[in-house]
């Protein structure tokens, strides 16, 4: 990446002439900028020159001044490579915002009670809430069951409100009673195996 040279820097080399490498890149990159230095730092007043442009603010770089002489020379029609490079080190390169990757969703957790629970578990809970059921058969089986039970619970819930709300309605004009839809006939469960009192004693642990 080319050198970019504050003018107080580049006036300083100029005129001690020692850095030869510096000299030719000045030379090459700022010939009209060397011209001007190498005029006014011939004279006796070398050292007051380059004390004086060493005061000149850092922001002051060579290339800005050689771009202001060949402004006043009116040779900003063609613009060198080199300027081009200087530009883009004086100017910081913007970097673009990182792009957050879109969130991913959770999946939803299911809502099925008894999920996780081996056939223990749930045969145990048949039991507690009086549902008959066979014993040493799979979870699923028994997860089932108690299944239509919660559905068969909430559809008799279903229909107590629905008779709360004709009880409410009896002082208003008799409109004719809606049938209850019939429930569905639900499937007998497989066929019990003979099972002892103890719950303990139908599982062979």
């Amino acid at each position: 990446m080319a050198r970019n040279y504050q003018i107080g820097e580049a006036v300083e080399i100029i005129a001690k002439g020692e850095d030869m490498e510096a000299l030719q890149d000045l030379g090459r990159r700022y010939p009209l900028l060397v011209a001007k230095v190498a005029k006014a730092t011939s004279g006796t007043n070398v050292r007051e020159v380059v004390e004086l442009f060493s005061y000149m603010p850092e922001y002051l770089s060579a290339n800005k001044v050689n771009k202001a002489i060949k402004e006043s020379a009116g040779l900003v029609e063609g613009k060198a490579a080199s300027d081009d490079d200087d530009e883009a080190e004086e100017k910081p390169v913007k970097k673009a915002p990182a792009k957050k990757a879109p969130a991913k969703k959770t999946p939803a957790k299911s809502a099925d009670p008894y999920e996780g629970k081996d056939a223990i578990e749930l045969f145990k809970e048949c039991k507690k809430r009086g549902i008959k059921a066979a014993a040493k058969k799979t979870a699923k089986f028994y997860a089932n069951l108690l299944k239509k039970a919660d559905e068969e619970a909430a559809a008799e819930a279903e229909e107590a409100e629905a008779d709360d709300d004709w009880d409410d309605d009896e002082d208003e004009e008799p409109a004719p009673k809606k049938k209850a839809p019939a429930k569905k006939t639900a499937k007998k469960p497989e066929p019990e195996e003979e099972e002892d009192d103890d719950d303990d004693d139908d599982w062979d642990i």
